[in-house]
């Protein structure tokens, strides 16, 4: 398990696959074991389903309460920093597998280098 979780970690992270790449049936079962729609076609750039699922996760869990549904014009559509602070993050929760255990990463400025400088003020 480790090792398959290594091997994930690294193809996810290489070339920023989590955005864009086209992943086998088996390593998207197991990295998103509650879709079932078949990971083997393309996918392009953005289209990756973790954006939806932490869009959803953050933003529109709670129903009626939630952000996404108070402030629903701000959500169509996505903004572009919205897109970008999500993949930072993703990439940042990957990075913390790399080893194949999960490993807590120190957050700082640093590690949120690729964000704009607008996230910074």
């Amino acid at each position: 398990m480790i090792q398959a979780n290594k091997a994930l970690a690294g193809k996810l992270l290489g070339d920023d696959g989590y955005i864009f790449k086209v992943y086998t049936k088996a390593l998207y079962y197991s990295y998103l074991s509650m879709h079932t729609q078949d990971a083997a076609t393309s996918m392009g750039m953005y289209e990756h389903p973790i954006l939806q699922d932490v869009i959803n996760a953050q933003w529109f869990s709670e129903k009626k309460k939630s952000d996404g549904i108070v402030f629903g014009a701000s959500f169509n559509p996505i903004l572009d920093p919205v897109i970008v602070l999500v993949f930072t993050v993703v990439e940042y929760a990957i990075k913390q597998w790399a080893s194949g255990l999960l490993v807590l990463l120190r957050s700082s400025k640093g590690a949120w280098s690729r964000l704009p400088q607008v996230f910074f003020l």
